[in-house]
C-alpha cells in the first residue's frame, strides 16, 4: 500500500482537528506504509540469504554441481549488498521512530496532556504544528544521511 505524498495547503482557519486530520493522521500512515515496506524488505532478504548461505555446504557436499553453490552464493553476495546500499534496517528503524513520534504528539495534543495541559488553544496549536513539523524535518534529514551513505556506497 503506497500512500502518495500529499501537498498540504495551510488554511489561516485551521484548527487542531484539521491539522491532526490533513497532516498528522496522513503523515502516520504515510510512515507507517514506509516502514512495512522497509521492515518487510529487510527481513525477507535476509532470510532468504540465510536460507541460501546454509544452502551452499548442502549442495558442495552432494557433490552434484559445481555451479549450484556457485549461483547460490552469488546470490547471497547480491542480497547483502541490496541490504548494504539501501539500509532497509536503518530506513525501517527511521520510518517507525517517526511515525510513533507523531502519534504519541497528537495523543498529547488531544488529550491536553504533558506540555499541552496548561495552554490556551491558540498556543496549543501553535506547539503542536511546530513539534509535528520539527519531527518530519527530523525524519528528512535522517533520511538524506541514509540516502547520502547509499550515494557514497554506489560510487565506490
Amino acid at each position: 500500500m503506497a500512500v502518495k505524498h500529499l501537498h498540504f495547503e495551510y488554511d489561516p482557519q485551521m484548527d487542531i482537528v484539521k491539522y491532526a486530520n490533513e497532516r498528522i493522521s496522513f503523515n502516520i500512515k504515510r510512515y507507517r506504509a514506509k516502514s512495512q515496506m522497509c521492515r518487510d524488505t529487510y527481513l525477507y532478504t535476509n532470510l532468504t540469504g540465510i536460507i541460501l548461505s546454509a544452502a551452499v555446504p548442502i549442495f558442495i557436499n552432494l557433490d552434484l554441481c559445481k555451479l549450484y553453490p556457485t549461483i547460490i552464493s552469488f546470490l547471497v553476495v547480491a542480497l547483502v549488498t541490496f541490504e548494504k546500499v539501501f539500509h532497509f534496517r536503518d530506513r525501517w528503524k527511521n520510518y517507525q521512530t517517526t511515525e510513533e513520534a507523531l502519534r504519541r504528539e497528537q495523543y498529547l495534543a488531544e488529550t491536553n496532556s504533558a506540555h499541552y495541559s496548561k495552554l490556551s488553544n491558540e498556543d496549543k496549536f501553535n506547539l503542536l504544528v511546530a513539534t509535528v513539523e520539527s519531527i518530519i524535518q527530523k525524519e528528512r534529514e535522517s533520511t538524506i544521511v541514509v540516502r547520502s551513505a547509499e550515494l557514497k556506497t554506489d560510487k565506490k
